[in-house]
C-alpha cells in the first residue's frame, strides 16, 4: 500500500504536469515558462513533503488494516 501511494503520487503529478489544465501542472508549468523560481521551488518543496507525509500516513492505515500480521 505504501508503495502504491508514492507511485500515485508521482503519476499524479506526471499527469497534472503533463496535462497543465488544472491545479499543480498548471502553476509549475507557468513558473517555468516565467522563470518564477519562489513558485517553483515553494511546489517542489511542497511535493518532496507531500510525499513522505502520504507514505506515513500509508503506513499508519496498512497496519491498521493489518493488525493481525504485526501482531505476532
Amino acid at each position: 500500500m505504501r508503495i502504491g501511494v508514492g507511485r500515485a503520487l508521482r503519476g499524479a503529478v506526471t499527469a497534472q504536469f503533463l496535462l497543465a489544465i488544472t491545479d499543480v501542472g498548471k502553476i509549475l508549468s507557468n513558473s517555468g515558462a516565467t522563470f518564477d523560481m519562489p513558485t517553483l521551488i515553494g511546489i517542489i518543496v511542497f511535493l518532496t513533503i507531500l510525499g513522505p507525509i502520504l507514505m506515513k500516513l500509508a503506513e499508519v492505515v496498512e497496519r491498521r488494516i493489518l493488525a493481525w500480521r504485526h501482531a505476532a
